[in-house]
């Protein structure tokens, strides 16, 4: 395994990935750890007292051993991240590694689907960086995060992580009520049937 590693880490991964193969990030969708690290320093930097960022309890934390993506498969881009190519001691499984950043890739979700998904990521850029990362949508990542709590997965991040997408959600659907982004209020009601009531609720007490 890599060393624990902070999303500043990632960021600098992901810039000397895009320098790499643009196209890699242009395909890849950030999912899991990685995003729900994004999602809360978006919260920090918004600095909204209505939605502060999560802070992770006893035994969690703000750091990750890897970032996942999905979309996108490993033998598909070995060979341009050749010099990048690591093998794990204990598996012999090769893999990724950019800037101590090891990179996974899931090809499916338990609750999505990866090219659903990467029709309504979120898109940001990183600081003054023109290139673009995909992040797995935050109600996708809540509705992930809550069925592998609910088989019992037993990763003491899976709360945390999901308290983050939560609290994301909440967010980013007062600011698409109040500026009536119809298209974005749409995806809520969908992808988040299990929340939306509560998401509703918890505006009406704000």
């Amino acid at each position: 395994m890599s060393n624990s590693v902070t999303w500043s880490e990632i960021q600098k991964a992901l810039v000397l990935t895009n320098k790499i193969h643009p196209e890699f990030l242009e395909s890849a969708l950030i999912v899991g750890g990685g995003a729900s690290l994004f999602y809360n320093l978006l919260l920090t930097k918004k600095a909204d007292k209505a939605f502060p960022p999560i802070s992770p309890s006893i035994g969690q934390t703000n750091f990750s051993h890897d970032i996942d993506f999905t979309h996108v498969y490993f033998e598909d881009y070995r060979n341009v991240f050749k010099d990048f190519v690591k093998k794990d001691e204990k598996t012999g499984k090769e893999f990724i590694q950019i800037k101590g950043v090891r990179f996974g890739f899931l090809q499916f979700g338990c609750t999505f689907v990866p090219e659903e998904e990467t029709e309504i990521a979120k898109k940001f850029k990183i600081d003054d960086n023109k290139f673009h990362i995909n992040v797995l949508h935050p109600a996708s990542l809540y509705r992930e995060k809550t069925y592998l709590i609910e088989k019992g997965r037993g990763k003491l991040n899976d709360e945390f992580h999901r308290s983050i997408a939560k609290q994301f959600c909440l967010m980013d659907y007062h600011q698409a009520a109040e500026e009536k982004k119809e298209s974005l209020l749409s995806i809520y009601k969908d992808k988040a049937f299990e929340i939306f009531s509560e998401i509703t609720n918890n505006l009406s007490s704000t």
